[in-house]
């Protein structure tokens, strides 16, 4: 999964939506500021159009260093295809394998989880038993949440390769339930090259 980075930028900022972009966004503006400072009529300008440039370049680098885990289209439409062939046993042998290469031990569960997942002294919940529903609702994220009410958990998450409803999705948020979803799972995964 990926890591959060350290660095926050406010939120409506042009740099971190800049940063959330293609990188080539940044780099153009970065190239057109750059190309401006070289023209003559513009030519007194030149240093403070290079020091404007400068943060360009910078979320352009950024841009790419976030994205450099990203996934494919392409990868993530194999990874469905492949996840959706395989048996449930075959499913939860790659999970924990994919969990157990992040460095967390992976321990069977009962109830609304199917694995609980400790690291760092943490406990989080997972449940992927209905991978390959054509929908997902509410009540799997509410079991799922009440085991972690009533245990010692701290973290939920729930494996669903189509999306969840519009309900389950906003259950999702309002009770911090991390969905794995498609993108999510190929990253997770990280499935062989064919």
């Amino acid at each position: 999964m990926q890591k959060k980075s350290k660095i926050k930028l406010p939120e409506k900022s042009l740099f971190k939506l800049l940063t959330n972009s293609p990188c080539w966004i940044s780099f153009s503006i970065f190239a057109f500021l750059l190309g401006l400072s070289y023209l003559e009529a513009l030519e007194r300008f030149r240093f403070m159009l290079i020091l404007l440039a400068l943060p360009f370049a910078l979320t352009s680098v950024l841009s790419v260093w976030k994205r450099r885990h990203v996934p494919s289209d392409a990868r993530i439409e194999r990874t469905v295809t492949e996840v959706m062939a395989m048996s449930r046993k075959d499913f939860f042998a790659l999970v924990e394998e994919a969990f157990r290469r992040e460095s967390y031990e992976v321990r069977p569960s009962r109830g609304a989880a199917d694995f609980e997942l400790v690291k760092a002294g943490r406990i989080t919940l997972v449940n992927c038993r209905r991978w390959k529903a054509a929908s997902h609702g509410q009540e799997v994220l509410r079991e799922l949440v009440a085991a972690r009410d009533a245990s010692e958990a701290h973290e939920v998450r729930y494996v669903c390769i189509n999306a969840p409803s519009e309900n389950a999705e906003e259950y999702a948020r309002q009770y911090k339930v991390q969905l794995i979803r498609a993108p999510e799972l190929a990253e997770l995964l990280r499935l062989p090259r064919k």
